[in-house]
């Protein structure tokens, strides 16, 4: 049924109801475990706890909880009800069925339950031994709890109802929201929308009058846009859930950023054992100069769309990267594991078809492209780039390749020196083939850069080791700025 407000004079496909009192009180979360923690009693905790509340982001939970689990979190976590998580995404302009302006709302989610069960306490003890770590060590806390939600299971045939609450704002990067924070204006009607979580995913589209948006006041007083705030409801949820929603123009500039070894060290290139133990268990550290970049590109007008191989079990490990080292607002676009399959799946199909889909949605605007060596980057930008021409700009991939296999070298040799001088029986020819095999990868890595990118425009593309090539960059700073080579800007 078509509502049309008398202050607005809009319709839309989606019905207007004044938003209705709720038959039993619920409890916003920004983290989805929370729910699950705010009944252990420790002074600890409940600290983080309101400091939680008060700003709007979420506490190193790593910090506030006790190294052995209780029985008493036990007993909570095993009667968990279902949470649901609403992915950061964004709303394109577009003409409605009727014939007016409107905003379309991507919106994905997903709902689960976590429970303690025996066969979940297995796989984490399982994760231990792995890693080497024992339940008394400090590292052990985030293991548990950046590894909670591979422990999840999906919420199959949920219905849920979707609304837009108003226009917020955040100062970093957010993957979940909160109901503290402060929505401007309130609005006194929700649009909305049902939909159903068939197999714990949830993916659909919701039309939002332009005049509507406007009416709120897209801009902050610093003149930076807002965001639009999406709430889920269920009777079946624990929480009200919220998510946040980029407004992203027909024209302009946005970049298309991957995050492992982009933005934040994974050093995946080492192998699935260093990858672990820098997801699961060490303090997470972002790539220097990273974040202020991405921040002046945002303050700039650029909008920023985050696309990576993770899953979105690793949701505690990116919330809290995200809000430690405070890289601006985005979309969200992470893998669904929602079968098997998708472990092996390559690491360039599922990032290929998101970046597929932001430049369909988006025909007009210029997209520069930041990656790494690490995996197939590469490959995938500069096909891109050949498939869209008219789009890419720029492609930016950071050398993580030639630094580690030049040092590789460099220590080898230093090595061979130091132990042809000090023993008559060292073997020359066994430290020689090492250092041959490294300079052997090292010439590879350079064949490869030089066959993906053949044929594309030089200034097309940028191998990088300092961040601050991005900020120079003639090509860029010309068609994101409209700058000079005479800008000091």
């Amino acid at each position: 049924m078509e509502i049309q407000t008398e202050s607005e004079g809009y319709t839309s496909s989606a019905s207007l109801k004044s938003p209705s009192s709720p038959s039993r009180p619920k409890r916003s979360s920004t983290f989805p475990l929370e729910s699950s923690m705010h009944a252990i009693d420790s002074p600890v905790y409940t600290s983080g706890y309101q400091t939680w509340h008060n700003t709007g982001s979420a506490p190193n939970i790593a910090t506030n909880i006790d190294n052995e689990v209780t029985e008493k979190q036990e007993h909570v976590l095993s009667h968990l009800k279902r949470e649901c998580l609403v992915f950061p995404s964004y709303a394109k302009r577009t003409i409605d069925e009727n014939g007016n302006p409107a905003w379309v709302i991507r919106i994905r989610g997903w709902a689960f339950s976590v429970k303690g069960n025996r066969k979940k306490k297995l796989m984490l003890g399982l994760a231990r031994t792995l890693a080497g770590v024992s339940r008394k060590q400090d590292t052990n806390i985030n293991l548990e709890t950046r590894a909670r939600l591979f422990m999840a299971s999906n919420a199959r045939n949920l219905d849920l109802n979707l609304s837009v609450v108003g226009l917020s704002h955040a100062s970093h990067m957010m993957l979940s929201g909160d109901a503290e924070q402060n929505v401007q204006p309130p609005s006194e009607y929700a649009i909305q929308t049902p939909t159903r979580a068939i197999n714990g995913h949830f993916s659909t589209t919701l039309s939002v009058p332009c005049k509507l948006v406007e009416s709120w006041g897209i801009l902050d007083p610093a003149g930076v846009r807002k965001l639009l705030k999406i709430r889920a409801d269920a009777d079946e949820l624990c929480d009200t859930s919220f998510g946040f929603v980029n407004l992203v123009e027909p024209e302009g500039v946005s970049v298309i950023s991957d995050i492992d070894d982009t933005i934040k060290h994974s050093n995946v290139f080492l192998g699935a054992k260093a990858v672990l133990s820098n997801t699961f268990l060490k303090e997470l550290t972002s790539v220097s100069g990273m974040a202020n970049i991405y921040h002046y590109w945002w303050l700039k007008g650029v909008s920023i769309h985050y696309v990576s191989n993770s899953p979105w079990e690793l949701l505690p490990t990116l919330e809290s990267f995200f809000h430690q080292h405070t890289f601006p607002v985005g979309s969200a676009h992470l893998k669904l594991m929602d079968r098997i399959g998708k472990l092996w799946q390559p690491a360039d199909v599922g990032k290929r078809e998101a970046i597929i889909e932001i430049l369909k949605d988006f025909p007009k605007r210029k997209f520069i492209l930041v990656g790494d060596s690490g995996e197939l980057d590469m490959e995938l930008y500069a096909g891109l780039a050949r498939q869209y021409p008219d789009q890419i700009i720029k492609i930016f991939i950071r050398d993580v390749t030639t630094p580690r296999l030049s040092q590789r070298i460099a220590e080898k040799m230093k090595a061979s020196r130091a132990k042809l001088g000090h023993s008559l029986n060292f073997n020359r020819t066994t430290s020689s083939d090492s250092i041959k095999s490294y300079s052997s990868t090292l010439t590879k890595f350079q064949a490869r850069v030089e066959l993906v990118f053949e044929g594309l425009d030089p200034d097309m593309w940028t191998l990088f080791q300092d961040s601050d090539e991005l900020l120079m960059c003639e090509k860029v700073r010309a068609s994101v700025f409209g700058c000079h080579k005479a800008s000091k800007d």
